[in-house]
């Protein structure tokens, strides 16, 4: 076995289980009716959540929590908080806000090793060459800022 053969035999196994690092996996999650009625029977009143979004919108504290009266302004903030269209929105944001992280971030460079062929080599010469390519992206002309602008323009829109 030549040098190049030897050199294969070790670095494939350890390419080989890279691979499936890249790979995505889907994990089904059902739905749990049960769950779902527990989830909105733990809603309640006593939500010290509730008290700081109801304290901030109202710009008024609150001496005693729940109160024992409720206005329409209070009952009003109580079915927007309990809304749950809202946490889809509040996932979508933050979604939103971590956009603006990644697109702050470098890219990344890159190294390959690529076996080639040679057609016609040299006298006891293996035809095989391993050549390394390294790929280190260079950002020009604001790209990064531009980014980040949007993101947080897309951030702001939501």
């Amino acid at each position: 076995m030549n040098s190049f053969g030897k050199q294969t035999a070790a670095v494939l196994p350890a390419l080989l289980a890279l691979v499936p690092a890249g790979c995505a996996h889907f994990e089904n999650k059902p739905l749990s009716p049960a769950q779902s009625a527990d989830i909105l029977e733990e809603l309640s009143l006593d939500d010290p959540q509730l008290r700081a979004f109801i304290s901030t919108n109202l710009h008024r504290g609150f001496a005693e929590w729940p109160t024992k009266e409720w206005d329409f302004e209070e009952l009003t903030l109580v079915a927007v908080y309990f809304r749950p269209e809202l946490d889809v929105v509040r996932t979508q944001w933050a979604v939103a806000k971590a956009g603006i992280i990644t697109a702050g971030g470098q890219p990344n460079p890159t190294v390959a090793i690529t076996p080639e062929y040679a057609v016609n080599p040299g006298g006891g010469v293996s035809p095989w060459i391993a050549t390394l390519g390294i790929d280190w992206p260079i950002e020009t002309a604001g790209k990064r800022g531009r980014r980040i602008a949007r993101a947080k323009e897309i951030s702001e829109a939501m």
